[in-house]
């Protein structure tokens, strides 16, 4: 009868109805047997692993250095812009100004050119977007961090913000084959991701698929910043492209980072890799 915006708190609305807010118990609900499910997977998880090895490497996205190794299509733009589908709505959430014919999906701007980082998204009540800003303060951090985290045969890309399912696909497939090309790399064990021990260097693609590790992405870790949409849904122009800040070569830019993260050495205690005994 309703639809649930997401089980989560100040998310209980209505998206057929600004004004009516429902579902918190709903959400409740949902939130409690989600975490029951979450920690019975963990137990069993642990209960099964012995020994396993751990490592993380650190990165950040830094809005001063606004390119990937001066790459076009990872430059972004270092301002706040947010979209008119962004204030306005879209499909499956209109406020007044959809219903004005104020805005609407694939809304485009003469304001920024066609090679601009943030074009074609038309900008909605710049004054008043100004003012609010500035009154709540808001600003995208500086530096905004990423990780690449290995646990046994399980690789955790984080990103600051909210991909989509398209983006997490493109990182996942470049994360993939990072380091396919480099003769130094070798396989590691079944389960495992392939090291060069000699380097601590990651490589995600071997010959062989059973060697291959499992990639996730995940959102909202360490910082957020926005929706992070890819090149082309970008261009649609939905309410979460028009919500994507930093502009419509985000992913693409996360993506070179992640991939030069997992290159990285990955730091190990002196004389061996640190293993985490599950029992005590």
């Amino acid at each position: 009868e309703h639809a649930l915006l997401a089980p989560g708190a100040g998310s209980d609305l209505n998206v057929l109805r600004e004004d009516l807010p429902q579902g918190s118990e709903l959400a409740q609900l949902v939130g409690e047997r989600l975490a029951e499910k979450w920690l019975e997977a963990v137990d069993d998880a642990t209960a099964q692993a012995r020994e396993f090895n751990v490592d993380i490497r650190f990165g950040v996205l830094d809005r001063q250095h606004l390119q990937v190794n001066e790459r076009a299509e990872t430059l972004l733009h270092d301002r706040i812009v947010f979209g008119v589908p962004a204030m306005g709505g879209a499909e499956d959430g209109r406020s007044f100004m959809y219903r004005l014919g104020l805005a609407r999906p694939g809304h485009k701007s003469k304001r920024f050119a066609p090679n601009h980082p943030q074009h074609p998204k038309a900008v909605a009540l710049h004054g008043i977007q100004q003012a609010y800003r500035d009154i709540r303060g808001l600003d995208i951090s500086p530096q905004l961090p990423l990780h690449v985290l290995r646990v046994g045969g399980l690789v955790l890309a984080t990103v600051p913000g909210e991909p989509t399912v398209m983006t997490g696909h493109h990182i996942e497939a470049a994360l993939a084959s990072c380091g396919e090309t480099d003769s130094r790399l070798t396989p590691g064990p079944p389960g495992s991701v392939g090291r060069d021990f000699s380097t601590g260097n990651l490589c995600f693609e071997s010959a062989s698929v059973a060697l291959r590790p499992r990639i996730r992405v995940v959102g909202y870790a360490g910082d957020y910043s926005s929706y992070i949409t890819t090149y082309q849904e970008y261009g649609r122009q939905s309410y979460e492209a028009a919500s994507t800040l930093l502009g419509r070569n985000t992913a693409k830019h996360i993506e070179a980072l992640l991939v030069a993260i997992a290159d990285l050495p990955a730091p190990h205690p002196e004389g061996g890799v640190a293993v985490f005994d599950t029992m005590l």
